[in-house]
């Protein structure tokens, strides 16, 4: 109906974008998660454990380097993950950036992920929407799948978001938090085979990809999905 309408494509717009690297990484098991999407997806996002463990790991990926977002989808959770990656930097490494963050507020905070350094922001926690279209942070080089999500458009945004060009950059990763539960992995599936793999042409060793290739179809591999 578009080409009837409007007529064929005269000029299409093409923004560079670096090439991915994919990582898979095991999180802490939640237990069996609700049938309801909404109550399933917090449970996952609210449990302690895998909190903990996000924690941990940004602080890890940020003092190796990179500039990581972690989208997801509960504000309390937001601000939860932020609070204890700060606690384990021992400084304020990381920042919230959600609806509820005030605009005054939102701009600063892009400049310190921005520049980084030892007064910037190396980790940035916030809702999906905002971190997936609404910032434009060159440095930023880690993004976490952490949540599911089941949308191509959005994914094609969300992957974007860290494969931005940019002198001295590192190689820039999406790395996926492969929960053994069936939502997570039928999500996860669809934008990877849908989007991450036909559009963006990842790069991925043949052990991440054995991981990878044994975690969406589900099998009971003798070598368990460790990091």
């Amino acid at each position: 109906i578009t080409y009837q309408l409007l007529g064929k494509i005269y000029h299409e717009v093409k923004i560079p974008r670096l090439r991915p690297r994919i990582e898979v990484a095991t999180p802490p098991h939640v237990g069996k998660l609700p049938q309801s999407w909404t109550y399933a997806v917090g449970a996952l996002e609210r449990n302690p454990q895998r909190l903990k463990w996000l924690a941990q790991m940004a602080v890890k990926d940020a003092k190796a380097g990179h500039m990581v977002l972690i989208p997801l989808t509960r504000v309390p959770v937001i601000k939860a993950l932020v609070k204890a990656i700060n606690r384990i930097a021992g400084r304020e490494i990381a920042a919230e950036f959600h609806g509820g963050t005030p605009k005054k507020l939102r701009k600063g905070l892009i400049d310190k992920a921005r520049n980084g350094g030892k007064h910037g922001i190396d980790v940035m926690a916030g809702n999906g929407k905002m971190l997936g279209t609404g910032i434009n942070i060159p440095r930023a080089s880690m993004l976490y799948q952490a949540t599911p999500n089941s949308n191509l458009p959005k994914a094609d945004q969300r992957f974007s978001r860290v494969l931005t060009p940019m002198p001295g950059k590192l190689q820039p990763v999406v790395k996926y938090i492969i929960d053994d539960a069936e939502l997570v992995r039928n999500c996860m599936r669809t934008e990877h085979y849908g989007c991450m793999w036909p559009v963006f042409k990842p790069l991925i060793d043949p052990i991440t990809k054995g991981k990878l290739d044994d975690y969406f179809s589900n099998k009971k591999h003798k070598r368990r999905f460790t990091d």
